[in-house]
C-alpha cells in the first residue's frame, strides 16, 4: 500500500477530515450544540421568569386572603395559611438563586 492509499484509507476510517485534521462534521456538531445551548439558556430564563411571577402571584393571593379586608379564617388561623406562605417564600428563594446561578452561567457563556 503506497503513502496515498495509506492517507486515503485513515480518512475513510476516521471520517472525512478538513484541511485542518479536524472532521469536517465536528464543526456542525459544535454549531449545531452551541444553538441548542443558546435556545435552552433562553427557555430556562423565560421558565424562571414564569415561575417568578406565579409565585408571587400566589404570596400576594396568601396575604390577601389573610389581609384585615377578605380575611379567609381557614387561611388567618387555620396551619395551612402560614404552611402554603412559607412554602411559597421557600419556592420563591430558590428561585432567586436558580436565577443567579442561570445569570452567571449566561456571563460565562
Amino acid at each position: 500500500m503506497d503513502r496515498n492509499e495509506a492517507a486515503a484509507l485513515d480518512r475513510h476510517i476516521t471520517g472525512n477530515h478538513g484541511e485542518d485534521g479536524v472532521p469536517e462534521d465536528t464543526w456542525d456538531h459544535y454549531a449545531e450544540n452551541a444553538e441548542t445551548i443558546r435556545f435552552r439558556r433562553e427557555s430556562l430564563k423565560d421558565n424562571l421568569i414564569t415561575a417568578q411571577r406565579a409565585i408571587q402571584a400566589a404570596i400576594s393571593d396568601i396575604l390577601d386572603l389573610v389581609s384585615p379586608g377578605v380575611y379567609d379564617i381557614e387561611f388567618a388561623e387555620g396551619a395551612q395559611g402560614p404552611d402554603i406562605r412559607h412554602h411559597l417564600d421557600d419556592a420563591a428563594r430558590a428561585l432567586r438563586a436558580a436565577e443567579a446561578i442561570r445569570r452567571t452561567v449566561a456571563e460565562e457563556g
